[in-house]
């Protein structure tokens, strides 16, 4: 399964990519969402995990992304917000 995180703390980036390589999973990081939008541009993922406020673009802009482009990865948001609006 190729994961794909989008997270801009390089300390939880880490945390993240290692666990889940450490399960087996080929893993790609970035810290940027417009980073992680090239990167779903040109590679398939079977889910990314997306942290909701980053440089270059939301976790929101990204899911907007992959949905008008009929992307069929499944997308997790991780988010410290405590409020849903």
């Amino acid at each position: 399964m190729r994961v794909l995180i989008a997270e801009d703390d390089p300390g939880l980036r880490s945390v993240i990519a290692e666990g889940l390589e450490d399960a087996g999973y080929q893993v790609d990081a970035v810290s940027r969402g417009d980073d992680a939008i090239e990167q779903l541009r040109f590679y398939e993922y079977d889910v990314a995990v997306l942290d909701w406020r980053m440089p270059g673009a939301t976790g929101l802009d990204v899911v907007g992304w992959a949905r008008q482009n009929r992307r069929p990865t499944a997308l997790l948001m991780l988010t410290a917000r405590d409020e849903t609006h």
